[in-house]
């Protein structure tokens, strides 16, 4: 009986990663280049696919749009700022 391989966990996300990204290739055409078969791709999926759609920072989804959220108010307080101070300078002008 064959001994059964252990893959790492960097390993499994990596190859989870290149069937989210595989573009014309089939998930056939990515297991046999990386010698597993292809329902433990599929169990691998399952189980990491939402840890592959990190953000390159690694933040989750989640997090992303916690902090874009929080981005976007302080743009707008930004904005509104400097809409005021063009109105006074404008003002000033006239």
């Amino acid at each position: 009986m064959a001994k059964r391989k252990r893959h790492t966990e960097e390993f499994k996300r990596e190859a989870v990663a290149a069937v989210e990204s595989r573009g014309t290739r089939s998930i056939a055409d990515v297991t046999a280049s990386l010698g597993i078969a292809a329902s433990q791709l599929y169990q691998w999926r399952a189980k990491y696919g939402r840890d592959v759609k990190r953000g390159e920072s690694g933040e989750t989804l989640e997090r992303e749009v916690a902090r874009l959220r929080q981005e976007n108010i302080e743009l707008r307080r930004d904005r509104d700022t400097l809409k005021k101070s063009i109105a006074f300078f404008v003002r000033d002008r006239s």
